[in-house]
């Protein structure tokens, strides 16, 4: 075993050694910093909840044109491959009057039997169009009122603008503050292990009379830090998991209809980050506590 191999061996024992006899400020740390962690984690994926059902509702936006009861089926071939080839539309589909009417009387229910008094179909038959950008179906709407064999356009003009607004107010809200609490994340962990390196700042003293270097100092309890900062974010990584299917569960079984993502797979990708967020705040909130002390 080499004498660097040795050093890191008993950086590491030292570093145990210290968790173990500071036992009480350990789990204070570890505590702190899975609260923080997983207040940060829950934010996180509430606002990417948030973002997944808005991207849900958008991608449901589409415009409908309603045809003039003179559209041939010629025309109505033409004219759905015309629409199909204009600039930003993902997807045509061709509703008849038939099962408009059909669709009509599944959406209705056990009232659909008004319907049977009803002798001839008043329903047009349409184009359902979907945009490839959301943000597009009101072009595209002033698009399809153009052609002559379109009677009507509908598109939820005014509801359509008011849920983009809110999407744009959301998404940038939800970076601001997910800045903002990862930075208080950041500052109250690493006030709570400088806490520690307060408790212990006579034996740091001691250790520069005898002669130590600084980093002979720092490398213990950095990776002391280092530690402290992977079992807080393991541990932040479970509670937010459990949490996450209790939840996502519960929300599904009372209200079904909402486009929920039931995934683990984003929990996953966040856990990954977590875990690099507790290793570096754990070893650098370390490093810069110790500083002062370092210093004197």
């Amino acid at each position: 075993m080499t004498m660097r191999t040795r050093t890191y061996f008993y950086f590491l024992r030292q570093s145990l050694i210290s968790l173990t006899r500071n036992g009480l400020m350990s789990l204070a740390s570890i505590g702190t910093m899975v609260v923080s962690l997983v207040i940060l984690g829950m934010f996180v994926m509430t606002i990417a909840s948030l973002g997944n059902l808005v991207s849900a509702l958008e991608s449901k936006v589409e415009v409908v044109a309603f045809l003039k009861d003179s559209t041939t089926p010629t025309e109505v071939v033409k004219l759905q491959k015309i629409i199909g080839d204009l600039p930003g539309v993902k997807e045509v589909e061709f509703v008849s009057k038939e099962t408009a009417f059909h669709q009509l009387k599944e959406k209705m229910g056990n009232k659909s039997k008004v319907l049977e008094a009803v002798k001839t179909n008043p329903l047009p038959s349409s184009f359902e169009v979907k945009a490839k950008d959301p943000l597009f179906v009101s072009k595209l709407a002033n698009k399809l009122i153009t052609f002559k064999q379109v009677e009507e356009v509908k598109y939820g003009k005014g509801v359509v603008e008011k849920l983009f607004a809110l999407t744009r107010v959301l998404r940038i809200v939800g970076v601001v503050l997910t800045v903002l609490l990862t930075l208080a994340t950041i500052y109250i962990i690493v006030n709570t292990i400088r806490l520690t390196v307060f408790a212990r700042r006579k034996e740091i003293r001691i250790m520069k009379l005898v002669g130590a270097t600084d980093w002979f100092i720092r490398w213990p309890f950095v990776i002391e830090g280092i530690i402290l900062g992977l079992v807080g974010a393991l541990l932040s990584v479970l509670v937010l998991r459990e949490s996450y299917v209790f939840v996502i569960d519960k929300l599904q079984n009372q209200l079904p209809f909402l486009p929920l993502d039931n995934n683990l797979a984003s929990v996953a990708d966040l856990s990954y980050w977590l875990l690099l967020v507790g290793i570096v705040i754990g070893a650098v909130g370390s490093s810069i506590s110790l500083h002062k002390f370092l210093q004197d």
